[in-house]
């Protein structure tokens, strides 16, 4: 989640807990439920998310159509043509008093936005009472990220249909702005290939065109030229007529890890981006991380496998995490023997490391970066713990005025990225979507 509007400094009043309430909808609990429209199993014939079975961008323009018919919630906008002449389109969504009122909170977010356009820190404080938190949810700008299209249609079932207090309090707090995809033509070259594809030995082959006409897997990156029609119109959205304080653009990890990533992002961080985004964007990171803690997303022991330390430990450890039911994608190891082994029952196992299990080990033996493939891992500072450790046994054996015995020391240990994890060094160094 990225705030946007740092330019103002009135901005930065803006109560936490309406940004809290957005930044919760998709994790929190589900509540009573209108039936004034149709269900998307019912419209779709299955449901959202079952295996290798994906709507069509056809059938998602159409579901959402309904529902803005359907709810006084729902407001459904065509922006205009994608590159190849789809429908792009934007679903603006709140309680039905805010959706009466759509002129007047626009107006106040506006001034928000333009510190100049006001006259007073009185001024500045009424407008934020009376206005409402802007939230821009983007889908799908890489099309091959297909899971937030599809979970589009479950969102907005859920926005328009929900009694719950949770959801009303959402709505009353926030407008949001929902684009099911910015990227239409290429969630239909996705579907479209996975279906022509499914049940032949094709079948998981990745799209052999551009998933975007001219910018493939770079249309994100077309934010600072403008030279898309896709971004263009996401752009006027945003920059000219809404200015958001939180823009979430929905990404997907690929097949090598079920991973989730939340804010706050790793650093090092940009130093020319306010420091406020970066501390805003943290405290709808952690938001996220208590609902899914809530949720009961929640530690499960079998994931966790006793070792010896030595390569045998390793081999073991792997036969162990294959016989679950849903075996991990992702092995954290205790030591870097451990991992060494685990490694070559992988290859026995014909698993391919990182595409089909990340390994990550621990101490950075030197045997690490020398194996196939090289070992990612975690390195002790040797020096500094012998060191720490010499100086806390005089502290025991020479008691003085001048020594205090230390019970606990925190060093800092070093990830050393290599193949074996399937993430790039420079990725952690500087993330990007």
């Amino acid at each position: 989640m990225i705030p946007l509007s740092s330019q103002s400094r009135v901005n930065r009043l803006i109560i936490p807990a309406r940004l809290l309430a957005a930044a919760l909808l998709f994790l929190g609990p589900a509540g009573m439920q209108a039936q004034q429209l149709q269900s998307p199993e019912a419209f779709l014939g299955f449901p959202v998310g079952a295996d290798n079975k994906l709507a069509h961008w056809d059938q998602i323009v159409e579901y959402m159509y309904m529902a803005g018919d359907a709810s006084d919630r729902i407001m459904v906008t065509e922006l205009g043509k994608s590159t190849l002449g789809r429908p792009l389109i934007l679903l603006t969504i709140s309680s039905e008093e805010n959706m009466r009122n759509l002129d007047r909170i626009k107006e106040i977010n506006r001034r928000l936005y333009d510190p100049d356009s006001i006259q007073s820190e009185e001024e500045a404080q009424s407008l934020i009472a009376e206005g409402k938190v802007i939230v821009c949810v983007t889908c799908a700008v890489h099309a091959s990220e297909i899971g937030s299209t599809q979970m589009a249609i479950l969102a907005i079932h859920r926005l328009a249909t929900e009694e719950s207090p949770y959801i009303r309090n959402i709505l009353d707090n926030v407008v949001f702005l929902f684009f099911p995809s910015i990227n239409p033509d290429g969630q239909v070259m996705e579907v479209e290939w996975f279906n022509e594809t499914f049940g032949t030995e094709y079948e998981g082959a990745g799209l052999p065109q551009l998933y975007h006409h001219y910018t493939g897997h770079d249309s994100n990156r077309d934010a600072y030229m403008f030279t898309q029609v896709e971004t263009r119109l996401v752009g006027k959205v945003l920059y000219h007529d809404w200015f958001p304080e939180v823009w979430l653009d929905q990404h997907q990890m690929g097949a090598s890890g079920a991973r989730i990533f939340i804010m706050p992002a790793a650093g090092p961080p940009n130093p020319n981006v306010d420091p406020w985004i970066y501390r805003t964007a943290g405290l709808l990171g952690f938001a996220q991380a208590q609902a899914l803690d809530e949720a009961g997303i929640a530690f499960d022991p079998a994931l966790v496998v006793l070792g010896n330390g030595r390569l045998d430990g390793g081999e073991r450890a792997l036969h162990a995490l294959r016989s679950l039911d849903r075996p991990p994608t992702a092995v954290f190891c205790y030591n870097d023997m451990t991992a060494i082994g685990l490694l070559s029952a992988a290859r026995g196992a014909r698993l391919s490391v990182p595409e089909d299990l990340a390994v990550v080990g621990f101490d950075d033996i030197p045997l690490a970066p020398h194996i196939n493939p090289c070992l990612t891992t975690i390195a002790q500072p040797q020096r500094d713990m012998g060191r720490q450790a010499m100086n806390m046994a005089l502290a025991l054996m020479i008691p003085d005025d001048s020594t205090t015995p230390v019970s606990d020391v925190v060093v800092k240990g070093k990830l050393i990225v290599r193949e074996s994890s399937g993430v790039e060094a420079r990725q952690i160094a500087d993330p990007k979507p």
